[in-house]
């Protein structure tokens, strides 16, 4: 059964994934970073957070790098790399709830985790945040076989990806607390504490040497948002309130695909389990709350908005409680209702992944990873001497993603900051060529005047025009 979930959980995630992936500026900048990797220009520093001066750790550009060499600098090749995390959690999830004992709740855990819309689309998008999931999975897949084989390798590699996790969002470092409540509620030996410490420290070392190397810039620069309210803060009279809240929306964005009265009829559902549970005995189900709680606990302490991937290390544990419920009622002389009750809600989640959208997750009508390929090769096989290259179709006015491709057929266009002295510059821009040399964004204005020279129609609806001054 649990091949057949996988399978399905492949199928749907990188099905037509060039046109359902996102290319977007921040992955056209990420992608350059990689490519840079690749060639020798090692780095310590991550995509940059949400809070200004602070940056996140770099195993996402080493993991990009890592599939553009395997797939020759092609932008699918990432793309596919977060395939594989997400497909490989279907089948850990199944594994966590069998080493807890509890085989058919990680069997219906990975079911609902291979048919939800969010992790559909986590699956076939590359974006640092979108790691939290997957790892959190990881290391909650190592923490069970350790509880079931007892070995500390086992504690070593749990630490591993909670670090890596980490890496990817801050707001995953309750996951790691988690870890270290459970081996003392285990009553672990100080030994096996150093072996998980360990795994986590190794996690997050490039991220350490970074800060040892360049006098704790980041740490430096989180104290003082810190200080300013704009890491951490909120009034305490309402922290219970944004704990309960964002339960519900981890269920509202997981599950409820959008759907304010599902989501609160599970929320409701859940709620009541859970207070059915807590005088029984199963490890799955305490070990499982532990994690919800710690983590849902680190993050309502952010004071910002609250957006669906800032919940990422909470989903799993979503799962697996729907999961266990589901397994308990099963049980019980109302089964078939409730069998029933978790076909519609399979049902209602694969109807609810969008396999007919004509463009990129994000992207704008009708344009795809794919077109980006196009215009960004009729510009690498026309451009010679000093050109630069912009775009309007969306906020990335500086068009990283065709940079990217450029520069992977030979091509190097001049930097962000040089517009004014290029003497060629592409646009790639919907509408007609006077709508383009009026578009006010400083990439074209700095560079007038000029006029159109050459005009490439990619679709209907966007083309690569050729400006040159005048």
């Amino acid at each position: 059964m649990i091949v057949l979930i996988v399978l399905i959980g492949a199928f749907f995630r990188l099905f037509k994934i060039s046109a359902f992936t996102t290319f977007l500026g921040e992955q056209g900048r990420d992608m350059l970073i990689a490519k840079d990797i690749l060639a020798g220009k090692l780095t310590l520093l991550g995509p940059p957070t949400s809070i200004s001066d602070v940056h996140f750790g770099p195993f996402y550009h080493y993991f990009n790098a890592l599939f553009l060499c395997i797939f020759k600098l092609n932008p699918i090749g990432p793309a596919i790399g977060f395939s594989l995390i997400s497909i490989i959690s279907i089948f850990l999830l199944f594994q966590t709830g069998k080493n807890f004992k509890n085989q058919t709740a990680g069997q219906l855990s990975a079911l609902l985790f291979a048919f939800s819309p969010l992790m559909v689309e986590y699956g076939r998008t590359m974006f640092n945040s979108y790691f939290i999931t997957g790892f959190t999975i990881f290391s909650l897949w190592a923490i069970s076989g350790y509880f079931k084989s007892q070995k500390v390798f086992w504690l070593l590699l749990s630490g591993l990806f909670a670090g890596i996790s980490v890496q990817a969002n801050f707001l995953s470092v309750g996951i790691f607390f988690g870890l270290l409540v459970f081996l003392f509620l285990e009553k672990a030996r100080f030994k096996k504490i150093v072996f998980l410490i360990s795994g986590f420290i190794l996690g997050i070392l490039p991220y350490l040497i970074f800060e040892l190397r360049h006098k704790f810039f980041n740490t430096n620069a989180f104290f003082s948002l810190l200080g300013e309210g704009k890491a951490v803060g909120g009034s305490l009279f309402n922290y219970p309130a944004k704990f309960v809240s964002y339960y519900f929306k981890s269920i509202y964005f997981l599950i409820g695909g959008g759907s304010f009265y599902l989501s609160f009829f599970i929320f409701i559902l859940g709620t009541i389990f859970y207070l059915i549970r807590t005088q029984r005995k199963n490890i799955l189900f305490k070990t499982v709350l532990l994690f919800t709680f710690l983590e849902l606990g680190v993050v309502s302490l952010y004071p910002g908005k609250m957006l669906e991937h800032y919940l990422g290390a909470i989903y799993p544990f979503i799962f697996l409680l729907l999961g266990l419920f589901f397994q308990e009622v099963f049980k019980t002389k109302f089964n078939y209702l409730f069998k029933l009750l978790f076909f519609l809600l399979v049902v209602s989640s694969f109807t609810k992944i969008d396999f007919q959208r004509n463009h990129g997750y994000g992207m704008p009508e009708n344009w795809k990873m794919d077109d980006v390929k196009k215009a960004g090769e009729i510009i690498a096989n026309d451009a010679s001497g000093n050109f630069n290259v912009a775009a309007i179709l969306d906020g990335d006015t500086r068009a990283y993603p065709y940079r990217y491709i450029i520069e992977t057929k030979g091509k190097k266009p001049m930097a962000v900051e040089n517009y004014p002295q290029s003497d060629i510059l592409y646009v790639v821009a919907g509408g007609d060529g006077d709508f383009v040399l009026t578009y006010p964004v400083w990439e074209i204005s700095s560079f007038l005047p000029a006029n159109i020279d050459n005009q490439w129609l990619i679709t209907k609806e966007v083309s690569v025009f050729k400006l040159k001054k005048i």
